[in-house]
Formats: structure tokens, C-alpha cells, sequence
């Protein structure tokens, strides 16, 4: 998927761009610097999510309700209703 992408992004970069000739030399590491990034943006997301289970489930422990805890989710992580509503 990110090799296709960077082929893609260099294949339509007009050619009198200057660092075309330099990302071309260097495809192998412009690859796996943006495979790292992706890498780490979906770990994030894995975090996050496993950050909110555990926070719901201490305050369902305390007592919350579901509409409290839903609240809460969708302004503290700017979700959509049902997007939140994965996590209850």
C-alpha cells in the first residue's frame, strides 16, 4: 500500500521539482519512513481505543450510566454517536 502510494506520488510529480531526484535515490528509505509513520498512527488509534474500554470501565465501577459515559466519550475524543457508542 505505501510502496503503490510513493510510486504514485513520484510517477505525477512534475519533473522539475527539485526533490523529485532525490526521492527517487531514495525510494527504499522514503517507504519505510512512511510505513513507520502509518505504523505508528495506527498504533495510536489501538491505544486510544484501549484507553477509552478502560476508562468506561471504571465508570460503569462507579456507577455511570451509559448516556453519562457516552457524553463524556464524544466530547473528549470529538466522536460521532455511534462512533462512541462502540466503546459501551
Amino acid at each position: 500500500m505505501v510502496k503503490t502510494a510513493v510510486n504514485k506520488a513520484l510517477e505525477e510529480m512534475p519533473k522539475d521539482f527539485q526533490i523529485k531526484e532525490f526521492l527517487m535515490a531514495h525510494r527504499k528509505e522514503v517507504e519505510g519512513m512512511l510505513d513507520t509513520e502509518y505504523n505508528e498512527a495506527e498504533v495510536k488509534e489501538l491505544f486510544v481505543a484501549d484507553g477509552i474500554r478502560k476508562t468506561v470501565a471504571i465508570l460503569r465501577d462507579l456507577g455511570h450510566s451509559d448516556e453519562e459515559m457516552l457524553d463524556a466519550i464524544i466530547k473528549q475524543y470529538d466522536l460521532k454517536q455511534e462512533e462512541a457508542k462502540k466503546y459501551l
